[in-house]
Formats: structure tokens, sequence, C-alpha cells
């Protein structure tokens, strides 16, 4: 059964733990806050949830109540918030400059990422709570405590999906599951501020710039410990599913996209390699499944290596 991301999103089992620096990148940290870890001003409590990252939102009925970060964002990031009927309005401030206005009123539950940008602190303000108030789940901070990156963003088809594992064997979801991404071109790209959908949730990405010809992973739980043995350079939250999608934009472009109707307990679907483009991986007789183990979780795939040849 999907979950919305933060069971997720983003999206995403995300680590509050700094992100390592790719080599021959910038030094970069980007982190990620779970809800008890903002400073409350007003009434807030806690509310479980079993989709939310490390399991819990906060919740405020109160109008004027702020959530705020310890720490500064350089150059922006995110908030996660779960939406629901009868929620509330909220507002996103920057160092007291207002990003956003956020509806969270829906007719189901489901999780809403919301992108700023700007540099310093970031609050979360009730600005309507509604009947039944507003829920925060996380905030993603891209590059604490460093300057901002003036590495642009691909463009489309310059950074294409190659490899993904959609159903772990002996790990829950949120522990194994991981995607792949293939820069094609020469150039390095940023891929702050970028985001992953399933046409359903949407999460935020936080990374190191990616150099030309490189893979990045992106795992839900970016322990390696814990994972199953993939390195990863950044964290995603949407639940893959057997019947699925994934896109990567940056801003209004659509970087790429993938589908698939079917999945292998245990196997990635792998592109192969002699169809690395955004026109060849949209189709599906270019995949195969994964057929070499990795790592310690029992599953087959090519996490950071090159994909194999498909019979």
């Amino acid at each position: 059964m999907r979950r919305s991301w933060l069971a997720l999103v983003l999206v995403v089992a995300i680590v509050a733990t700094p992100l390592s620096a790719t080599a021959g990148s910038r030094s970069k940290i980007g982190k990620v806050v779970d809800d008890r870890d903002l400073v409350r001003t007003g009434k807030w409590t806690s509310k479980a949830s079993a989709t939310a990252w490390q399991k819990t939102l906060s919740k405020s009925k109160v109008k004027g109540a702020r959530l705020t970060t310890k720490e500064s964002t350089a150059s922006g990031g995110a908030v996660s918030f779960q939406t629901g009927p009868d929620r509330g309005k909220a507002q996103i401030f920057v160092a007291g400059v207002k990003k956003a206005t956020v509806k969270t009123a829906a007719k189901k539950k489901k999780t809403k990422v919301v992108q700023f940008t700007g540099s310093g602190k970031v609050v979360i303000k009730v600005k309507t709570p509604g009947k039944k108030g507003v829920y925060v789940d996380v905030v993603a901070l891209n590059d604490v405590g460093v300057p901002p990156s003036t590495t642009p963003h691909p463009g489309a088809g310059e950074v294409i999906f190659t490899e993904w594992l959609a159903e772990p064997t002996n790990l829950p979801p949120a522990d194994g599951e991981w995607f792949e991404l293939q820069n094609v071109a020469d150039d390095t790209w940023n891929l702050d501020g970028c985001t992953v959908t399933d046409g359903e949730s949407t999460s935020a990405l936080s990374a190191a710039d990616m150099p030309g010809s490189s893979v990045f992973v992106f795992a839900r739980n970016t322990n390696v410990a814990a994972n199953g043995g993939v390195t990863a350079e950044g964290a995603f939250n949407l639940s893959l599913t057997a019947n699925d999608s994934l896109t990567l934009q940056c801003g209004a472009t659509v970087i790429d996209t993938v589908t698939w109707t079917t999945v292998t307990e245990g196997a990635t679907l792998s592109l192969d390699p002699d169809h690395y483009s955004a026109a060849q991986n949209d189709l599906a007789a270019n995949y195969c499944l994964g057929s070499a183990p990795y790592g310690d979780g029992g599953d087959f795939g090519t996490p950071h290596a090159g994909n194999s040849q498909c019979p």
C-alpha cells in the first residue's frame, strides 16, 4: 500500500545528519530537522503518524503559533506539511521575510512539500488554524553554514534515472528503497531545490554538486548500516510501488521521467547502458532485472556501479 512522502517525503527516510560531499564538489552540509527539534512558540502538540518522518507531527490550532529552526539555511530548503479536511493555513518566513502562504486543507490526508528560498532561520507560522489546525512534519535546510552554490541546475534530459529498487527483500521499504541518477552530460550540475515526485507526493532533494558523467544514488534511508549497504549522496521520501513513476524536476523544468508497471522482489529495474538517454529510458524493453548482489540486504543491483548489459 502506498504511503505519502515521509513514510516518506523526500516524502523520504531522510536522516538529519550532514550529507557528505562528493569528490571534486564544493563543501556542503544539508540537514533535515524533525518537527520535535524545532523551537515552539505558542501551543503545539505532538501527534503520532505512521506516514510521517520519525512518525510524529507537530500540530497547532492557535493563530500565530510558530515553529523556528535553531540553525540557518544559506540557500533555501523545504517544509513538509500534512494536509487534510478542515486544516488551516500556514506561512513560511526566512530571516523575517515571508516566502509562502500554504493552504493545508484538502479532501484527503497527504504530504505537501513547499520549497522556499533565502538565507537565515526558518519560521513556520499558523496564519489561520481552521477547525483542525496546522500539521508540520519536517524542515529541510540547504547549505547549513556554507555559501550557496553557483552551479546551475541540469537541463531537460541531462540527468536521467538509470536504476531503482522498489521492493527490497529483507528490509522494510522505508529502509531499503533507492534510485540512481546518471549525469549524461560533461557539465557539473546542482540538484539543490530540485524535486522528485511520483504524481501523488513530492520530495525535495539536497546533495553536493554532481560532476559530469557521475552517478548519484538517493535512498530513503541514508544510513549504510541500516539500508542494506547502499552509499547515498542524498535522501528522498517517496514510497515506491509496483506500478509507479518518478519525475525529476528543477524549478519549472522537467529533467527526466520514468514509469513502470511491475517489480520483482529483491531486484532492481536496471537500464541497459546502451540506452542511457532520457528518450531511451522511457521504454520498458530497455530494462532488465539487477543480477549482481550488493551490500548486506540480500538484494540485486548495481548502485553506483555501471549497469550490466541486458540479455
